[in-house]
């Protein structure tokens, strides 16, 4: 059969799991996207290990522990940055004020967009000015964590009531995924490698009899393991 590597599999899997959770609050139609492709590859990996491939070398769980903490690892980006692309709504940097425009900016104008084209904008006199705010929190320089109202810059505000709401929840879930992904790296990691280097490992088994090994009759020649 047709030689494979494990590890690549476990990296397509968790590639289709990292790029929908990073862009999951802004595309959630990726989900069903993200779905689709992982039940096609489950399929197609099982007709490909029972049909085509051949039998691989046993390597052992470490794999699939290491693959289980990257999981973790992308639950908690998507718990950080579900909270500030809420906070960051709707992305364009522009605050209404209460004041309305000036008489210099009355009438028809002609504004070229992004990819060059100029398109007419008609600003009645009525109408409200606005004014340049920073929504990026994660470009703030200490960048503002967590994503809530409370970490607007001051007179550049831009939530509603609603939406602070909403980000003040996204912000506390991401601190609960922190420091559970806190407590998991302690757990795995730290703890792990001061039990190793402080602490005996080696608990042995059963009780020495009085018969010594070449004693015993029955054996007749040893065989290192």
């Amino acid at each position: 059969g047709t030689a494979y590597e494990l590890s690549e599999r476990y990296t397509n899997m968790t590639s289709v799991l990292f790029l929908t959770f990073y862009y999951a609050t802004i595309f959630p139609a990726g989900y069903f996207f993200a779905a689709l492709t992982l039940a096609v590859h489950y399929w197609t990996d099982k007709y490909s290990l029972l049909r085509i491939w051949s039998p691989a070398p046993k390597i052992g769980t470490k794999l699939s522990v290491f693959c289980r903490s990257f999981i973790v690892v992308t639950l908690l980006v998507l718990a950080i940055l579900s909270g500030y692309y809420v906070a960051g709504f709707p992305f364009d940097n522009a605050c209404e004020s209460s004041e309305v425009v000036t008489s210099d900016y009355i009438g028809d104008f002609f504004a070229t967009v992004g990819d060059g084209r100029e398109i007419s904008v008609t600003i009645d006199k009525d109408e409200n000015s606005f004014y340049f705010c920073d929504m990026d929190m994660q470009r703030y320089r200490p960048p503002a964590f967590p994503a809530w109202a409370s970490n607007q810059p001051s007179g550049g505000e831009w939530m509603d009531a609603d939406q602070e709401n909403i980000s003040w929840l996204f912000g506390w879930t991401s601190v609960f995924a922190l420091i559970l992904a806190g407590l998991i790296f302690l757990k795995r990691v730290v703890l792990r490698f001061v039990r190793y280097m402080f602490f005996r490992q080696y608990i042995p088994s059963g009780k020495t009899g009085a018969k010594g090994f070449s004693d015993v009759k029955e054996i007749f020649s040893y065989v290192p393991q």
